[in-house]
């Protein structure tokens, strides 16, 4: 009888999977339209190349001292701001919890009666976990889905973001001209995650969330040349492929590209025991493994491979239930912290987790549960604003850059889980962000459901 309900809910957990989230076609993911628009193959590569293969360059007429063209390169740390932002928005796909896989239905063998019963009031947490584990044989299947529109990268709105970009050795003179930049980003990513948990004792059951990912990121940038020394000649520096009507030289440019990606995850194995249990409180550890399955330069996942001990405090009074996950993430090294052009892998900084809430069961078939869900990242690239003072002294334009330190995230998770008929279980949750730091997106919606056999 097992053997066909795992059979049966991975074939149904495949099936729903294909459905809500199509594998992206590589013929369709690469190429050029209309308008100067451009197509990444890699999403990882999108910002890194977004101003061409050798960063920002302008024309120029100008020659050098051996007679040879010259063509004004610009650099304004590009591809170390690119790095960053990659790693960022695949650190933030695996950093939203997965829906609570095990504890919304649990059971205790009730020796008088011989069979079975509800060990608990409420239907659970939706995001924390409790000490109550699923019961011995049982076995769950469910579905979630997530949406995150990223807004922000450390208080910055991601659609004005200004850079500016030096000459390659800057001087008086004609190098003393700058490249300003205003950029806006469009970064979204759905996540729709099948959970299978099985109690394997009364006391010790484990989880398996398998993701399949949908990212999609849009880019584009206003680039105009500041004539602080060039002023007088403008054959220096110039775009010519968009020059003004009956003007030959250009001050600006702009340049977009764009690119989607759709596959796995980062697969996720939880193992969860209950320690010590009282009438009304208990004590329990697990661990998270996170397996760097999803494709690092799609920014489907991660990539790297990771380990999270935790542990629970949780206590049952009634049809109230608080809770408390304290916990510790180590990461391995992973592409998108080191360089995506090259392949070298860097490490990825280790994460303090702390989750607390309570879920409250307002009636047998309704419970509304919220979460406060804490990561203290050790050290992390944060998107600092400042003023750039150009060459001459007086002009000042908007810039940014990154700085490395330790972050501190935090998020609000607010929801309810509807228990309609037998064991089936809809979940509505949505998370918000109670602070700047990091990629953020303010609002993220998640719907679920989940069948207890």
């Amino acid at each position: 009888m097992l053997r066909k309900r795992v059979f049966f809910s991975i074939v149904l957990s495949v099936f729903v999977s294909a459905l809500l989230c199509p594998p992206a076609h590589g013929h369709d993911r690469t190429g050029s339209s209309p308008g100067g628009l451009k197509r990444i193959d890699r999403l990882a590569l999108l910002l890194i190349t977004l101003y061409g293969e050798e960063g920002l360059a302008v024309d120029s007429q100008s020659t050098l001292p051996d007679g040879s063209d010259h063509t004004a390169h610009f650099n304004a740390g590009q591809r170390v701001s690119a790095q960053r932002f990659n790693f960022a928005v695949g650190n933030q796909i695996t950093a939203v919890p997965i829906p609570s896989p095990a504890s919304s239905f649990t059971y205790q063998f009730d020796e008088a009666s011989g069979v079975f019963t509800r060990s608990t009031a409420s239907l659970g947490p939706i995001f924390g976990e409790r000490v109550e584990t699923i019961g011995k044989g049982r076995f769950a299947i469910g579905f979630s889905y997530q949406h995150f529109a990223f807004e922000k990268m450390d208080g910055v709105d991601l659609q004005e973001v200004h850079t500016v970009f030096q000459h390659d050795d800057p001087a008086p003179g004609g190098r003393a001209d700058v490249v300003t930049t205003e950029t806006s980003l469009d970064a979204k990513v759905d996540r729709f995650t099948t959970l299978l948990s099985y109690g394997i004792t009364d006391r010790f059951d484990f989880s398996l969330a398998f993701p399949l990912v949908r990212s999609s990121v849009r880019a584009q940038s206003v680039a105009t040349i500041q004539r602080i020394g060039t002023w007088s000649d403008r054959t220096i520096h110039y775009f010519d492929d968009l020059a003004l009507p009956g003007e030959q030289y250009g001050d600006s440019q702009t340049f977009e590209s764009y690119g989607s990606a759709a596959g796995i995850g980062d697969v996720i194995l939880r193992m969860k025991g209950s320690l010590w249990r009282s009438a009304h409180l208990g004590l329990g550890a697990g661990m998270d493994v996170r397996f760097p399955t999803g494709d690092a330069l799609d920014l489907l996942g991660s990539g790297s491979f990771g380990a999270s001990p935790f542990a629970v405090l949780s206590a049952n009074f009634g049809r109230f239930s608080p809770h408390v996950n304290v916990g510790y993430e180590w990461n391995g090294k992973s592409v998108l912290a080191g360089d995506v052009s090259t392949g070298d892998e860097q490490d990825a900084p280790d994460i303090l987790l702390l989750t607390a809430g309570a879920d409250a069961g307002i009636t047998s078939w309704l419970t509304v549960a919220g979460d406060v869900a804490i990561r203290r990242i050790d050290d992390t690239a944060r998107l600092k604003t400042s003023t750039f003072t150009a060459l001459d002294g007086q002009s000042e334009f908007k810039d940014s850059h990154f700085e490395s330190s330790a972050a501190t995230e935090a998020d609000l998770a607010l929801g309810l889980k509807v228990n309609p008929v037998t064991n089936l279980l809809f979940v509505a949750n949505v998370t918000v962000a109670l602070d700047d730091a990091g990629l953020r997106s303010d609002f993220t919606p998640v719907i679920g459901l989940q069948y207890t056999f």
